[in-house]
């Protein structure tokens, strides 16, 4: 009828089996692609930020963005980076970004990331992009939209390249963009978020080079110079006929 405590070297060992067998859970369950995660790099709404990695490659991240970064690897979790990376032909530089895969020797681009879409922009050098079974390579003053299933390329002007770098300066510009569309784009600067609830008002054609947080200057565009009305609710600015 004697109840005995285990001895202590037992309790040590069944400690040390729970531990492992926790650890050994919560490593089974991480995500893949983030076992090995590196440094994160993250912006908040509205924020840049410059950074220095091992190897001399510069990167500056956009507004709302999020990364990994270990040796000659990043990976683009969410938003938008500009790369001025250090040739080393040895040791190739890769980022992934969604479906795709971009490999770079010394070069100076940006990676935007939509989901699984990635949308990259070469101001120097040269890049390979990979999607799926197809791959592009890109130079100067060319783009691409890449996706699961297939790869865009398009070729800019030295001022459409300019312009779609504009961010890095912070400029926002609009050409002949929707309103709809430039609601999207400056919705990803601010917390407050412009809504266009009238197909009519979605459909007008903007355009011109903004700060993409001074939202209610914008606003204010749009009331004066194209009758819109604004009705502000909290954090979202409803713009009407």
């Amino acid at each position: 009828g004697t109840v005995r405590g285990w001895p202590r070297f037992a309790q040590w060992r069944l400690a040390a089996g729970l531990l492992l067998a926790c650890g050994l859970g919560l490593l089974l369950w991480l995500p893949e692609g983030q076992r090995d995660a590196g440094t994160r790099y993250a912006t908040a709404l509205g924020e840049h930020r410059q950074l220095a990695l091992a190897d001399g490659s510069q990167l500056t991240l956009n507004t709302d963005t999020r990364l990994r970064a270990t040796a000659r690897h990043v990976w683009l979790d969410r938003g938008e980076a500009y790369f001025d990376i250090a040739h080393d032909a040895a040791h190739p530089f890769v980022i992934e970004a969604g479906a795709s895969r971009i490999t770079v020797l010394g070069t100076r681009f940006s990676v935007r990331r939509d989901g699984d879409a990635a949308r990259v922009v070469v101001s120097q050098g040269r890049v390979l992009v990979h999607a799926g079974d197809a791959s592009v390579q890109l130079t100067p003053d060319q783009a691409a939209t890449a996706s699961a299933s297939r790869i865009e390329r398009a070729s800019l002007t030295p001022q459409g390249t300019a312009q779609q770098l504009a961010w890095r300066e912070g400029r926002l510009v609009l050409d002949r963009m929707t309103l709809a569309q430039a609601a999207a784009e400056f919705n990803r600067y601010n917390q407050r978020k412009l809504v266009i609830s009238d197909p009519a008002a979605a459909r007008i054609v903007v355009g011109g080079s903004f700060s993409p947080t001074n939202l209610d200057g914008f606003v204010r565009l749009l009331e004066r110079g194209f009758g819109l009305r604004a009705r502000r609710d909290g954090e979202q600015i409803d713009i009407a006929y």
